[in-house]
């Protein structure tokens, strides 16, 4: 009865791990096919610029140029919050005001840069994607330091730097994604946008937040275990945290 019972359990392991590799199998298979036309593809692409009257360059440089515009707002309202001693509401609010100026200043260049259409649509995205990434920032910074005692320097100083290098894979991620939608705006091809959203956001991405978490897996360790005494079940939680956060990174 046992041994029919292994057999059978052993059967259906096999067989799910059978159906598990031929999907992932099939699967590469379709995305190879699909990067396969993603040239040709490109070329579709390219002629959606001159349908509005402008080019792949005339479009990048804009962006880069409304980015820089709403980043200024943002930079000197993100260094008024980190040096600023008032509540947590002020802060909010102080960062809510911020990011409607940025906002408004950037919606207002997107007017004098980019006429009506897929243009201004564009920069418009990059204007959004831009104050949305400066917010995921001030919040992970608000989380992980704002909330650490003062008496806590050291921790302070590390995951000041934890911060620092995570803050790059977050910029990556936003601008990556801010790409990819772009993409889908000018109507480009689904191999196209599966393979510049593979090779230059997916897998970036996926090192930089890796390599930030293995960096500083102690100090993260420490954060998570809190200050001593700790419970064995946290304390050894702490320290598979950063394993168990990378595995998840990987899987999505």
């Amino acid at each position: 009865m046992d041994e029919n019972t292994s057999d059978a359990g052993l059967t259906l392991l096999t067989a799910g791990l059978q159906q598990f590799a031929e999907r992932f199998i099939e699967g590469l298979h379709v995305r190879y096919l699909a990067w396969l036309a993603a040239p040709a593809e490109f070329e579709t692409f390219r002629v959606s610029f001159a349908q509005v009257s402008t080019s792949g360059f005339a479009m990048v440089s804009q962006i880069l140029l409304i980015v820089a515009i709403v980043a200024v707002p943002l930079v000197i309202g993100g260094r008024r919050i980190r040096i600023g001693t008032g509540t947590a509401w002020s802060r909010l609010l102080l960062s809510a005001m911020v990011a409607v100026i940025a906002l408004a200043i950037g919606f207002l260049a997107t007017r004098l840069l980019a006429s009506q259409g897929l243009p201004m649509q564009t920069l418009q995205l990059w204007v959004t994607s831009t104050v949305a990434g400066w917010v995921v920032l001030i919040a992970l910074h608000w989380l992980l330091l704002q909330q650490q005692p003062p008496e806590a320097r050291l921790r302070r100083n590390r995951l000041t730097k934890f911060v620092r290098d995570l803050s790059l894979a977050i910029l990556w991620a936003v601008a990556g994604l801010s790409l990819v939608a772009s993409l889908r705006l000018w109507g480009a091809g689904a191999g196209m946008i599966d393979l510049w959203g593979t090779v230059v956001v997916t897998l970036p991405t996926l090192l930089l937040s890796t390599g930030a978490i293995w960096r500083h897996r102690r100090t993260l360790a420490g954060t998570v275990a809190g200050p001593r005494p700790r419970a064995f079940w946290r304390g050894s939680f702490a320290r598979c945290w950063p394993a168990i956060v990378m595995a998840l990174l990987q899987r999505f």
